[in-house]
């Protein structure tokens, strides 16, 4: 996990999902990228990118489309990576 962030862990009615507390993009993207075991190549991010929500642990397909409409980005998933980029 993601020391020094506020990443809350997984959900306690099921494992999978994970719960972040106004916790940085970047953090997030870290977190997702241990979990998926996925590089993310990331271009650009919004200045403010502060997420508070659950994200699920057994989709990355799922997370990123979240991730994607709520900061209007623009996500290409690769085997082992993903390359974010803003829209």
């Amino acid at each position: 996990m993601v020391s020094g962030s506020n990443v809350s862990g997984k959900d306690s009615f099921s494992n999978t999902s994970i719960r972040f507390i106004n916790t940085s993009l970047d953090d997030v993207l870290k977190e997702l990228s241990e979990i998926y075991g996925v590089s993310f190549v990331v271009n650009s991010l919004p200045e403010k990118g502060y997420f508070t929500g659950h994200l699920s642990t057994t989709d990355l397909g799922e997370s990123l489309d979240v991730i994607s409409r709520i900061y209007n980005l623009h996500i290409i998933e690769r085997t082992d990576s993903v390359i974010i980029s803003k829209n």
